[in-house]
C-alpha cells in the first residue's frame, strides 16, 4: 500500500561517532522533526565501459563505481538545532554546564592541532520500521555537515527564523537498520525572530527596527571524491569513502537587508573599508540564547533597493580572520548535555 511522506521518522546523532565508519549507538540519537519532505540521496553510481578490442562502439558492461549519500534538513530555528548544527559544522566545540543548561561555544577547527575532519554523525531514515508493510528503514553512517544557513527575517511564524545544514556521507549505509530510534521525539525551545539581536559593524540594526533580514553563513567546502583513495572500502562492490576533509578553503558570509538611513552610511563605510564586528542573537524564554559573533567584518557590497515599497540598502558582510580571535565563536545555551561530544 502507498505510504505518505509524512510517516518518515527520522533520527540522527547528537554526539559524534568515534570514527567514519562505526555508527552511533541509539542512546546517543535524537528523534527529531525536520519542515523539507526531501529524503535523503542514496546515490549508487556506475558507469559504462569505454574500451576498444571487442569489435563493436556499443557498450558491452556496465560497472560498479562510487556511492555517494547526501541530505539537508531545514528546521525552525532552536536551542537544541542550533548548538547541533553550529557544533558539527564547526568542529571544535566546549561546554560549560550551569544547573539546567549547557552552554556550548563553537569555533572552527585548527588543522595544525585539531586535524581536518569536522565530526561525523549517523543519520537514520525509516518509514513504517518494523511493520510488515515496512518501506525501508536506513543508517547512513559516516555523515558530515557541509555547510549551514540561519535565516532571520521579519514575521510571526516559525519559519522568519530557521536553520538550514546540508550534508554528505561517506557512502556507508545499513540499509537494514538495526539502530533502535527513540520513540519520543525530542522536545526543542524555539527562538523566534522577534527575539532577535542584530549589531554589524558599529550599528544596532534592531534599534528603531531597521532591519529587514539578516542570513549567516559557514562553508566547510568538503573535498568530494577526495574520500575515495586506494583502500577507502568497498560496500557491495561500492566504493565507499574513508575520509572526509575540510576544502583548501572554508568560508563564511553574512549578509542583510535594513531601512535605508539618512546618508547611507553603510556605503560610507563599504568606501573606507571599515572594520568592526558583527554579533546576531536569536533567544527564547530568557535563558535559551546563540549568539554568532564575527570578530572582524569589512562591507564588500551595498545595493539601493527596497521591500514593500520601503527604500533598504541590501549589504554583503566579508568575515575575515582576527589574529587573536580566530574567524567566528557560537555560544548557544540549551538543556540538552553532550552535544558534539563522543560516541559512547
Amino acid at each position: 500500500m502507498p505510504a505518505n511522506i509524512r510517516e518518515t521518522k527520522i533520527a540522527l546523532g547528537y554526539k559524534k561517532q568515534t570514527d567514519l565508519g562505526t555508527a552511533n549507538v541509539a542512546n546517543d540519537l535524537w528523534l527529531l522533526t525536520k519542515t523539507n519532505a526531501e529524503l535523503a540521496n542514496v546515490a549508487f553510481n556506475t558507469e559504462p565501459d569505454n574500451d576498444i578490442g571487442i569489435g563493436t562502439d556499443f557498450v558491452t558492461t556496465q560497472y560498479k563505481n562510487g556511492k555517494d549519500t547526501s541530505f539537508s534538513i531545514d528546521k525552525p530555528a532552536t536551542s537544541q538545532w542550533l548548538a547541533w548544527a553550529w557544533a558539527m559544522v564547526l568542529g571544535k566545540t566546549t561546554s560549560t554546564v550551569n544547573g539546567g543548561l549547557t552552554t556550548y561555544t563553537s569555533v572552527p577547527l585548527v588543522p595544525e592541532t585539531d586535524g581536518m575532519e569536522p565530526p561525523s554523525f549517523t543519520y537514520i531514515e525509516a518509514i513504517r520500521p518494523g511493520a510488515g508493510s515496512e518501506l525501508f528503514n536506513r543508517a547512513l553512517v559516516g555523515c558530515v555537515v557541509n555547510d549551514i544557513s540561519l535565516t532571520i527575517e521579519k514575521g510571526a511564524t516559525r519559519s522568519a527564523s530557521r536553520l538550514v545544514a546540508n550534508v554528505v556521507g561517506t557512502g556507508k549505509t545499513i540499509d537494514a537498520n538495526t539502530i533502535v530510534i527513540p520513540s519520543t521525539a525530542l522536545a526543542e525551545t524555539r527562538l523566534p525572530s522577534a527575539s532577535a539581536a542584530i549589531t554589524i559593524n558599529g550599528t544596532n540594526y534592531v534599534t528603531g527596527g531597521a532591519i529587514e533580514s539578516v542570513t549567516v553563513t559557514y562553508s566547510n567546502n568538503l573535498r568530494g571524491d577526495d574520500r575515495f583513495y586506494p583502500g577507502s572500502g568497498l560496500q557491495d562492490g561500492f566504493a565507499i569513502g574513508g575520509r572526509m576533509e575540510i576544502g583548501d578553503r572554508r568560508t563564511a558570509g553574512l549578509s542583510f537587508v535594513a531601512r535605508c538611513g539618512a546618508g547611507t552610511p553603510e556605503l560610507g563605510k563599504l568606501k573606507n573599508l571599515t572594520e568592526g564586528t558583527a554579533a546576531i542573537a536569536i533567544s527564547g524564554d530568557g535563558s535559551h540564547i546563540s549568539t554568532a559573533t564575527f570578530h572582524r567584518v569589512v562591507f564588500s557590497t551595498v545595493e539601493i533597493g527596497n521591500a514593500n515599497g520601503i527604500v533598504t540598502v541590501q549589504v554583503n558582510v566579508q568575515p575575515m580572520w582576527h589574529s587573536t580571535n580566530g574567524l567566528l565563536t557560537v555560544v548557544t545555551a540549551t538543556n540538552q548535555a553532550g552535544i558534539g561530544t563522543a560516541s559512547a
